[in-house]
């Protein structure tokens, strides 16, 4: 697919994409976005606030499971065990 090229379905139009897969994240922004909601921090989200948090928490758990991994592959094992966490 040649980029800035959307995906076409015939019958319906565009097909659906989620906010999570548009911001190239793993982590799942809907349920940010309806957590900061639910618990009343504020008044008003913006729409990039839980796309930030998003990634913030993705890089954030990408970084101690990397340290977490080298720390087992010291230690000659396969496994993260929660002991190479902490």
């Amino acid at each position: 697919m040649i980029s800035g090229e959307e995906e076409y379905d015939s019958d319906f139009g565009t097909i659906p994409q989620s906010r999570s897969s548009k911001a190239g994240l793993q982590f799942p922004v809907c349920l940010i976005h309806r957590h900061l909601h639910e618990e009343n921090f504020v008044d008003h989200i913006s729409a990039g606030a839980p796309i930030y948090l998003a990634a913030v928490l993705e890089y954030l758990t990408a970084e101690i499971l990397e340290l977490a991994g080298n720390v087992a592959r010291d230690n000659d094992k396969e496994r993260i065990a929660p002991k190479h966490i902490i």
